[in-house]
């Protein structure tokens, strides 16, 4: 019978794979020094939110062969069972977010503001395009593949927690690479755990359809990048407490709301 002790150390060996695949690309990014995507994103970004739907694959592959690696895809877009009115909301929440930071920016923070609109409209659809393919790849490993490892083991709350820490400390070399501030880099931990807080209650509202936490990572990314800038004006990186602090604000509604239903975990 073929030993599988391993499966009792699945959450360590997925992200042993995801730093270990991503690793690489970090490294090619610090030395390559060029960058020509939008809010300073580092290019090799764009290959390294591959590396948690290989891990996944990997692990599935050894743990049931073929079989685990088609489930795993499947159960990305068809789940049994949806709360579908839940994908919506999903789309829903981050305009909601973005539309709260930017009334705040408007009323305190209005230098941060540029004067005009620069980027073109035209260029939504693709961006929705690049940035659901992004949220695909990464949602795989971390949704529908480690958080139900994660949730067995340390229940909902806590799972989410650890799960949203790690995910922030994958973030750390991009922002390295970015050169933000030790400032931005506390308020973007805070903050990335309360995202991947928020998906995670999402998973468990939807029935744990991966596809509604695709849709609000999608719909956070291309937000984002709407989101009014110019070469000297970003608030969402000049002011990261308000960036942040409003998705700390979204992620308590979300804990209220999961205690209100009696959910303890």
């Amino acid at each position: 019978m073929k030993d599988k002790t391993w499966l009792k150390h699945k959450t360590i060996l997925f992200f042993s794979l995801v730093f270990a695949f991503s690793a690489p690309f970090w490294l090619w990014q610090f030395l390559i020094k060029d960058n020509s995507l939008p809010l300073n994103i580092p290019v090799t970004d764009v290959f390294a939110v591959l590396a948690p739907t290989l891990a996944a694959v990997i692990l599935s592959w050894r743990e049931n062969g073929l079989m685990k690696v088609k489930q795993l895809f499947q159960t990305t877009f068809i789940t049994k069972g949806t709360r579908w009115q839940f994908l919506l909301y999903a789309l829903l929440l981050p305009v909601f977010l973005f539309l709260m930071i930017y009334g705040l920016t408007w009323m305190f923070f209005s230098e941060q503001l540029p004067p005009q609109y620069t980027l073109p409209l035209s260029e939504i659809p693709l961006l929705i395009f690049f940035f659901f393919l992004g949220a695909v790849a990464e949602e795989i490993g971390y949704s529908g593949y480690v958080y139900k490892e994660m949730k067995a083991r340390l229940g909902v709350i806590r799972g989410a927690l650890v799960l949203g820490l790690l995910w922030s400390v994958w973030h750390y070399p991009s922002m390295l690479q970015q050169g933000r501030s030790l400032v931005f880099f506390l308020w973007g931990t805070l903050g990335t755990v309360a995202f991947r807080f928020i998906y995670c209650l999402f998973l468990e509202w939807s029935n744990f359809s991966v596809l509604s936490v695709v849709l609000m990572h999608t719909s956070y990314n291309v937000c984002r990048m709407l989101f009014p800038s110019d070469q000297t004006r970003n608030a969402l990186v000049q002011i990261p407490e308000l960036h942040y602090g409003a998705a700390l604000f979204l992620a308590t509604v979300c804990l209220l709301l999961w205690k209100r239903k009696g959910k303890t975990e």
